[in-house]
């Protein structure tokens, strides 16, 4: 990859933006998984409905100023760390040293008569072009790569926990030929002295994503149990969820519809393992890259996107930082690589 480190004006500016980058994540309760609590369990991860904790929380679907807003703009998202984006060009495209650009997903603004689908396995490396070696040994052709001390560096400009986010943004009405979609990932880690790894599947069934890999996101099979099937809609009644997809005329009395397709510009979904969190930082770990194998399917509008914000917390455990350290080391440890003209 070519590359060129940011001048000092620049890295002065990510500095001076620090406050908008500080307040771009959310702090999340403490995990309370099932339908009475603030979350719900696919395989190794706890899944958090941005729009359900905003909802029972009062305040609505989730707008600018509310707890559980997080905005997803290219602008918003760009001095996080981007799996993967309908955006194209940098800096949203581009990542930090040590890790690979973003996956570009698919995009068909305003819908589309074709099922659209994305599998890492199926798209060229963002940082390689489908070859090994960007940044180590660490680094494949078919998924997204990181050296998790490069993440952890990351993490520590503000002290945040490891929670990727995802957004939902479909047309027309629910089902999978309209705004629910089908999603499967596998984050595993890497010790590359000995080859061992561990893996953490986001899936509704973990003993057959252990057993035989990922969903065919190409030719999906809707019953497969390894897809989580992403509801755009989810019936809720105070502030327990009664099923997922829309409310119906025999739910009791009081229910009501909370929407999950929030759109490309507002995150719908944050994902946490607190195992996966501890590896990440901790300092004395063995494990060496993080990989992601993440396949979507059913879609028909695209322009999915998954993130990292530095600052987003479980349990507001966020890690203080000391003020001076926050005024005059920021820059140097957010130095961010671009790509060089071409």
């Amino acid at each position: 990859m070519n590359r060129k480190l940011l001048s000092v004006a620049g890295v002065l500016v990510v500095g001076a933006g620090l406050s908008q980058f500080a307040t771009a994540g959310a702090i999340l309760p403490e995990p309370n998984c099932g339908f009475t609590g603030n979350c719900l369990t696919y395989g190794d991860f706890d899944v958090f409905s941005l729009a359900f904790l905003n909802t029972v929380s009062g305040y609505g679907s989730p707008t600018s100023g509310d707890p559980f807003y997080v905005k997803s703009t290219p602008g918003a998202i760009s001095p996080g760390v981007v799996f993967g984006t309908g955006s194209s060009g940098g800096p949203v495209t581009e990542n930090f040293a040590g890790m690979d650009d973003a996956y570009a997903t698919p995009s068909s603004a305003g819908g589309s008569s074709t099922q659209l689908e994305f599998s890492t396995g199926a798209v060229a490396d963002p940082g390689t072009l489908g070859t090994a070696g960007a940044f180590g040994s660490g680094d494949y052709a078919n998924t997204w790569d990181a050296n998790i001390s490069s993440l952890r560096s990351f993490l520590e400009t503000s002290g945040g926990d490891f929670v990727p986010y995802f957004n939902l943004n479909e047309t027309g009405t629910d089902g999978l030929t309209g705004i629910d979609i089908l999603v499967w990932a596998d984050f595993w880690v890497e010790d590359l002295d000995t080859g061992a790894n561990q893996h953490f599947f986001l899936t509704q069934d973990k003993a057959a994503s252990t057993a035989s890999g990922g969903p065919d996101a190409t030719t999906p099979d809707a019953n497969d149990t390894r897809w989580v099937y992403t509801f755009g809609t989810i019936c809720i009644n105070g502030s327990a969820v009664l099923h997922l997809g829309p409310c119906t005329p025999s739910d009791p009395a009081g229910s009501s519809d909370v929407n999950q397709n929030l759109g490309a510009d507002n995150a719908a979904f944050a994902i946490y393992n607190k195992d996966l969190n501890d590896i990440i930082k901790d300092t004395t770990t063995s494990w060496d890259v993080l990989h992601l194998d993440w396949r979507m399917s059913y879609m028909n509008n695209g322009y999915e996107q998954a993130f990292l914000l530095a600052d987003t917390s479980v349990g507001d455990n966020r890690t203080p930082l000391p003020a001076t350290w926050l005024l005059l080391g920021i820059g140097a440890l957010a130095i961010r690589v671009l790509r060089k003209p071409a």
